[in-house]
């Protein structure tokens, strides 16, 4: 289950990281993997654990930051914070089905599941709330690119 955010189709920005060479993506990624990181700690608070889970934890410590992508050929910037891919949460049945991801989709979609300890909607509060941060980020990236010379 994973969350993305991406940022396509902008000739503008391409140009500008295009002109400003690889010292541009070079100050990109890293602003773009701390943005991912504090949203994936916020999530990381809100994962349920539950007593019948397979492995109590798996699911908050299968969370990740996926490392960004920065094509300007395409003109697209995209960032994924992911839960889910552990083996172990394979095994876990997810109505007539097995899937790491179905269990993290489960907890994450299911409202009407109760939770000792987390809460459904996990990533996707964290990252909302973080959304509006992201152009920002990308700005002070390309400001300081451009600024570093």
């Amino acid at each position: 289950m994973r969350f993305r955010v991406e940022v396509t189709g902008y000739r503008e920005l391409a140009e500008a990281l295009a002109h400003m060479g690889p010292n541009a993506k070079k100050r990109l990624r890293p602003k773009m993997i701390a943005w991912g990181e504090r949203v994936l700690a916020n999530a990381k608070q809100l994962v349920p654990v539950g007593e019948d889970d397979p492995v109590p934890g798996l699911l908050r410590e299968s969370g990740r930051v996926v490392r960004p992508t920065i094509s300007l050929a395409k003109q697209k910037l995209v960032l994924s914070v992911v839960f889910g891919g552990d083996p172990v949460l394979r095994n876990v049945r997810v109505g007539h089905r097995h899937s790491d991801n179905l269990y993290a989709l489960k907890q994450h979609e299911d409202l009407t599941l109760k939770h000792n300890d987390g809460q459904a909607k996990f990533l996707e509060r964290p990252f909302m709330a973080a959304a509006p941060e992201f152009p920002d980020m990308i700005l002070d990236a390309l400001d300081e690119a451009a600024n570093a010379g």
